[in-house]
């Protein structure tokens, strides 16, 4: 579809439909009209905002919800503003009365009419032949999770990849390790090889029979924070591959009643979000942390990800069979033991789905 100086969009809960081609910079439009109902009147100004951030201008204009004599005399008289040659109609959202009424008075003046699939990720002109065109990659991270009211907050690390390309030889070790790093004050009698590696690298120190992490960060780093920060490279190199169109790592994400969730790795592909928690210890004997774990992602996934927000954990151990049957019931992705060593094609597997 070609660009149009004009869109007129009819609000929904769901803003993406109506923000996505604002973030197209082949179709965003000079200017959005953005027709609410009483009861999305909230949404329609938090949509106008995400939407003068893309460097359109915005009008708001009420309409009554079901009255569909007003509507189309509302879109008519707006639509003998502009020329038609410079104005399309978008009528993915609103509800069907509304969309209808939109559709009916575009249609009879032969003007430029879509619908925004998100799920297959096409924008289909609509006409007597339809056409279809695939949408780009265009949502990152911190624009999507504030299209569904949530503001971010990230950092990012370092990675020891040896630890997940022998995660045969280095499993058990891993386990006493997180215990160590928990506790803090333990001394040792094993798992040198592997606290060779973590000290090479700066994060801890061997004090007679006793270990020093350098600072608060390298013992939540040695904790499982290496497993994130390997997570997050994988997906880092989908990104320069142009797989994926962004990503986060330990994002800190917070709804406006200031109720803070931390998400290990998120990232957008085919415009729908996707989030990662990595766990390294024995699930076997945190059975009530699973569960919390679980819980906490299938909430997540609706609240920030919307109607095709995805899930998934990574445990550099082995999961038992209960727990992939939680995960499973609720949609979860399972990547676990020998498996991350093939985390890569076991992503690119899942945003393809």
């Amino acid at each position: 579809m070609e660009r149009c100086a004009i869109h007129i969009c009819l609000v929904s809960k769901q803003l993406l439909p109506n923000l996505l081609l604002c973030c197209d910079e082949n179709r965003r439009p000079e200017k959005v009209i953005l027709i609410v109902t009483a009861a999305m009147w909230d949404p329609g100004h938090w949509l106008a905002d995400l939407i003068c951030q893309q460097g359109c201008r915005v009008e708001i204009v009420e309409t009554a919800s079901y009255d569909v004599v007003i509507l189309q005399q509302l879109l008519s008289d707006l639509l003998t503003q502009y020329s038609a040659s410079t104005i399309a109609v978008n009528v993915t959202g609103g509800n069907k009365l509304m969309a209808m009424a939109a559709f009916l008075e575009s249609w009879s003046r032969n003007l430029p009419t879509f619908y925004i699939d998100t799920a297959s990720d096409t924008l289909w002109l609509l006409g007597e032949r339809s056409q279809q065109f695939p949408l780009p990659d265009l949502l990152k991270v911190k624009l999507y999770l504030q299209a569904y009211g949530y503001s971010l907050v990230s950092c990012e690390g370092k990675s020891i990849p040896e630890l997940v390309d022998d995660c045969d030889q280095w499993s058990s070790s891993i386990k006493a390790l997180n215990c160590y790093a928990s506790m803090a004050n333990k001394s040792l009698s094993q798992l040198q090889r592997l606290l060779e590696k973590f000290e090479g690298n700066g994060l801890l120190s061997l004090s007679g029979d006793r270990l020093v992490f350098a600072n608060e960060s390298s013992r939540v780093y040695s904790n499982g924070g290496w497993l994130e920060q390997h997570v997050f490279g994988v997906v880092q190199q989908l990104k320069l591959d142009g797989r994926i169109r962004d990503v986060t790592l330990n994002g800190v994400i917070e709804d406006p009643r200031g109720v803070k969730n931390e998400i290990d790795v998120m990232f957008t592909a085919r415009n729908r979000l996707f989030l990662i928690e990595c766990k390294t210890k024995n699930m076997n004997l945190e059975s009530s942390r699973v569960d919390d774990m679980v819980y906490k992602l299938e909430s997540l996934k609706g609240l920030v990800g919307g109607l095709f927000g995805q899930a998934m954990v990574v445990s550099y151990l082995p999961v038992p069979s209960a727990d992939r049957k939680r995960c499973r019931s609720y949609g979860i992705e399972l990547v676990d033991g020998r498996k991350v060593k093939e985390l890569r094609s076991q992503l690119c597997q899942w945003i393809d789905r």
